[in-house]
């Protein structure tokens, strides 16, 4: 008798564990993804602090670390699955990703030759002031959709935002 209740609790433990083992958990699949995002916006403020007094070629050496890590979080946020058949917040997570990468290769380049001109015309700093304000509106349009699909997440999956 002893040896049967033995076998059963056993038996229960290990359904037990795989039944809840085998669950896909919504919080662990939103951090993994915003980790991702909290470190790209971490390192873009190390990257905007060279503007103040970094070489051209500090602030150039910064973009390629700060694009390598976009790159890098690209490719694993990618290879992730989607969560319970949902893409929805992998995909909006890559849209945002993209847009800093795109951001990186195309305006900074830019940015960054103008910045690193110290005597720089009224023309430039306008031209510097253009490139501000456009990438500033857009990122607001990217991270705003972002946080509209991380919130729609939630409540699909039952999972509280904090």
């Amino acid at each position: 008798m002893r040896n049967i209740q033995m076998i059963l609790l056993l038996m229960f433990t290990f359904v037990s564990i795989n039944t809840y083992a085998g669950k896909p958990n919504p919080a662990k699949y939103n951090n993994k993804i915003v980790n991702k995002q909290h470190k790209i916006v971490k390192g873009f403020k190390e990257f905007f602090r060279t503007f103040e007094k970094g070489t051209k070629d500090k602030m150039h050496d910064e973009r390629e670390e700060l694009l390598a890590l976009v790159n890098k979080s690209i490719t694993e946020i990618s290879a992730m699955s989607a969560f319970d058949g949902d893409s929805e917040l992998k995909d909006g997570a890559l849209t945002l990703l993209k847009f800093y990468k795109e951001g990186l290769e195309k305006e900074y380049p830019k940015m960054i030759e103008l910045i690193a001109n110290r005597d720089r015309s009224k023309e430039d700093h306008a031209k510097l002031e253009a490139y501000r304000e456009e990438l500033v509106k857009n990122e607001k349009i990217h991270d705003d959709k972002f946080e509209d699909v991380q919130v729609a997440f939630a409540k699909k999956h039952k999972l509280e935002l904090i």
